[in-house]
């Protein structure tokens, strides 16, 4: 919807360049010089000398192991507990002590689970940052904290309730997330691994975290309980024995495709759907015919297509026997019939399928519907943003509903046209947790109809979410 333009005044010249060749400027966000902090770090930290590698090793036991551990450390000018240490190293090695006491071993003593923050702040201008996984021990978190944060605690980075905290987490028990202390966290599959590339991007606009693992996106943290604020958020890693993590800072005025991923971002582009073709949703949704998914006055036909409210109860809905994912984002529903008034939407499992409330206005759990009831026509969410005076629902209409889980967008169709998206803000849509969802008044029928082919509404749908589409059949 949206092109370039310019306009000038006599004499004046403008030459479009495309992004192959610009400069790193161009990208300051995500060039920068990042170093890891001296005077924010838990004392088991070790900072190299030019900042940007943070490590730790084992507890020291003998004489090298300190003086190895402090050849490691980088100082301020001041005098600092390690280079104390040092000294109380050196004198118990003239006193002959071959090995650190007890009592020495307390000033050596690690923490449960260390951490280091960066010596700047990420902001809008400076929204990115990369490490690298140079040594990995049992675990480690990389992602972002305030200053409010325990450098040295109990809790690891992303579970700690001090504060705002998130991580990409990993422990060789097999566990691997995305994690935030009151937010919901998001399973990876893949481990981390030596060599592996960690990016971190942050939106304040949007309130999000996005993390990449080799320049594949593998998912973000959406917080609802906290918000990033510019200026008060630093990059933060926690480390376990023998791990090492390393600023990657881009010095050589490149920029590599997981820049242009997250300008994607940036723009409002679908990171995770970029390439993929937009054929690729269900053929086969259903009703679900079990009391789980359906209200008593709600009868569901066989072969699970057609669902028709008898007679008797208050608001009743049925929800599809599958949920709604990145590869099954769009159905379609045939208006068979039609009562006083339908609705037709999505709702996640707590949505109460005969509740006082008609869906997209219950308070209980996600939920969200293009309702219609004589001369009220609109799409409704509770606590966002709906839309009025949408096309009326008649019977015959086709109404098609697409989820944009990454955007967190849910577009409305009445007859491949396109009635408006609602843009969550105070809700969160999750991949597998959202289903198909209907509630009607009595006399109302409606029948899925599964398609073989994207509308070309929603393929324009796709261009308004600045989404590279193919052509159908493609």
């Amino acid at each position: 919807r949206l092109r370039p333009c310019v306009n000038m005044s006599t004499n004046t010249e403008v030459l479009i360049r495309s992004n192959e060749g610009l400069p790193s400027s161009i990208f300051g966000a995500l060039v920068r010089d990042w170093k890891w902090s001296i005077s924010r770090r838990a004392p088991a930290i070790a900072i190299s000398k030019d900042g940007l590698s943070a490590s730790r090793t084992t507890t020291p036991k003998t004489m090298d192991d300190v003086r190895e551990f402090a050849r490691n450390m980088r100082h301020d000018s001041t005098t600092t507990a390690w280079e104390f240490e040092l000294i109380v190293r050196d004198l118990a090695e003239r006193q002959k002590k071959p090995r650190i006491t007890d009592g020495d071993r307390k000033l050596l003593q690690p923490g449960m689970n260390p951490a280091v923050l960066a010596q700047n702040p990420l902001s809008r201008a400076k929204a990115h940052f990369r490490v690298e996984v140079v040594k990995l021990g049992k675990w480690c978190g990389i992602g972002i904290a305030d200053d409010v944060f325990a450098l040295n605690d109990s809790k690891t980075l992303g579970t700690q309730s001090k504060g705002v905290n998130s991580a990409y987490f990993y422990q060789n028990t097999g566990i691997s997330r995305l994690q935030m202390h009151g937010e919901n966290s998001i399973d990876i599959n893949e481990q981390l691994h030596v060599g592996d590339i960690v990016d971190v991007q942050i939106d304040f606009d949007k309130n999000r975290i996005y993390y990449f693992r080799n320049e594949n996106l593998q998912g973000y943290i959406a917080p609802t309980q906290n918000v990033l604020h510019e200026g008060k958020i630093y990059p933060c890693v926690g480390l376990s024995a023998n791990t090492e993590l390393v600023f990657r800072n881009a010095d050589d005025g490149s920029i590599p495709d997981i820049h242009r991923k997250i300008a994607r971002l940036a723009n409002q582009e679908d990171a995770l759907t970029w390439h993929r073709p937009v054929k690729q949703f269900p053929t086969s949704w259903q009703w679900d015919r079990t009391s789980k998914g359906k209200a008593d006055a709600i009868s569901v036909t066989p072969d699970g297509l057609v669902a028709r409210r008898e007679a008797g109860g208050s608001n009743p809905g049925v929800m599809a026997s599958a949920p709604l994912t990145r590869n099954s984002w769009y159905f379609v529903v045939e208006v068979l019939s039609i009562g006083s008034w339908v609705g037709i939407g999505i709702a996640d499992e707590r949505f109460k399928l005969n509740g006082s409330k008609t869906l997209g206005q219950q308070t209980n759990g996600v939920n969200s519907a293009y309702f219609f009831q004589g001369a009220i026509q609109k799409l409704q969410m509770h606590n966002e943003q709906g839309i009025n005076d949408v096309a009326r629902v008649m019977p015959g209409d086709l109404i098609a509903v697409r989820v944009d889980f990454d955007e967190s967008r849910i577009f409305y169709f009445n007859n491949d046209v396109c009635q408006g998206c609602i843009c969550v803000e105070a809700n969160i849509l999750q991949e597998g947790k959202i289903y198909p969802c209907a509630d009607m008044s009595t006399g109302t029928e409606l029948a899925f109809r599964n398609v073989d082919h994207v509308s070309i509404a929603v393929q324009e749908c796709r261009v308004w979410a600045n989404e590279q589409i193919l052509p159908v059949g493609s």
